[in-house]
């Protein structure tokens, strides 16, 4: 008769070779993680600086070639400035004669030489021309009698003359008189000092000829 056995419970035997494998640390996969994130941030802005470099290079010659040409017309402007709001009213009106005719030398005309205003704004023909020349030579000659509010109405019609000298010229001959030094170097601009000293003369021959008539 057999007798029953007892259950065999199998137990497996692990090598001595087999090793065992931890699990990846997460603050390492994290680390590696950000590695790839900073990696390719970078290779996609390697593009963008060739460009800042060449743009900036570009930006460096533009300003060395049109250094000059922003320096003519600043210089322009602080002159018409001051022309404008400096010295006496008759002074101011005397200025914006300059300034009129500094315009249209700019824009081509001819450079007076010993000419009176008149004949000057004749030889312009422009459409206020023989008007500013008038109110100059009165301005000029009568200078206590000039007031501010003529010496603005003056520079106003003066306005307007430099934007019609430069409305009869196509657009490069409009560029080319915002930078021409033709204006400086005119022979018959004079300075403030003298046309103050021309306006007193005015005065004192209107003051001479007053107390000669009566």
């Amino acid at each position: 008769m057999n007798e029953p056995r007892d259950p065999e419970n199998v137990t497996e035997v692990r090598p001595d070779s087999v090793e065992e494998v931890l699990p990846p640390d997460p603050v390492q996969e994290d680390s590696g993680a950000d590695d790839d994130v900073q990696t390719d941030a970078g290779a996609d802005l390697a593009w963008l600086w060739p460009i800042l470099r060449t743009s900036g290079i570009v930006a460096a010659i533009l300003a060395l070639a049109l250094g000059p040409f922003i320096a003519i017309v600043a210089a322009k402007a602080v002159r018409r400035r001051g022309r404008r709001t400096q010295g006496a009213p008759a002074v101011r009106v005397a200025g914006g004669w300059d300034e009129y005719v500094d315009a249209a030398v700019d824009a081509g005309r001819g450079a007076p030489r010993a000419l009176t205003r008149s004949e000057i704004a004749a030889a312009y023909a422009t459409d206020s021309g023989p008007l500013l020349a008038e109110h100059a030579d009165r301005a000029v000659f009568a200078g206590g009698t000039t007031t501010l509010d003529e010496a603005d109405e003056f520079w106003r019609i003066v306005d307007e003359e430099r934007r019609r000298l430069a409305r009869e010229n196509g657009f490069w001959r409009r560029v080319l008189a915002t930078v021409s030094l033709r204006s400086f170097i005119r022979p018959l601009a004079p300075t403030k000092g003298r046309r103050e000293r021309t306006a007193g003369r005015g005065q004192r021959g209107a003051a001479q000829r007053a107390h000669t008539t009566s």
